[in-house]
């Protein structure tokens, strides 16, 4: 009886991992597991700072979250243009977390780091333009944690704003 435990204890420590791969990847393949993370409007656009390094940018942003847990943001690789200008490498500002199964509105800070020497130009650019309204455009990768999970997942954001 002893041997006979001990054999299927091997088997089933055999089976075990394949079935939970077989399984986890039928999950995901069927959309059950992770269903992506929607962003259904931008409102409130505000250019708030100009910094020597880049500027901070808030807007009031929708967002859908359709799976059954809630999810962490952990990083943010994106890059923001003005009028198809690259202005910069962008990263949000402080934590985001989005309730599970909910829309609701965040109030995100979005820091953009100027590249190369564009500091004193854009600046001289952005004194002209006050005023006028302008096209800008957030897009990137944003990875988010849930049960010990990461993920990312592509955000793409356009808008007309005032300067």
């Amino acid at each position: 009886f002893k041997s006979f435990l001990c054999n299927l204890s091997m088997r089933v420590n055999r089976i075990l991992p394949l079935l939970f791969l077989l399984l986890s990847s039928l999950l995901n393949s069927c959309g059950v597991v992770y269903k992506d993370v929607e962003i259904h409007g931008i409102e409130n656009i505000e250019l708030v700072k100009f910094e020597n390094d880049g500027m901070i940018i808030e807007a009031d942003v929708t967002i859908n979250n359709p799976n059954f847990y809630g999810i962490d943001v952990t990083d943010s690789d994106l890059q923001i243009y003005l009028t198809d200008v690259v202005l910069g490498n962008a990263t949000f500002l402080g934590e985001m977390n989005l309730a599970a199964n909910f829309e609701e509105k965040k109030h995100l800070t979005i820091k953009t780091i100027y590249r190369g020497k564009m500091s004193n130009t854009l600046k001289s650019v952005f004194g002209l333009a006050m005023g006028k309204e302008m096209l800008l455009r957030i897009e990137g990768e944003v990875t988010g944690k849930a049960m010990g999970i990461s993920r990312s997942f592509d955000v793409r954001i356009e808008e007309m704003v005032k300067l």
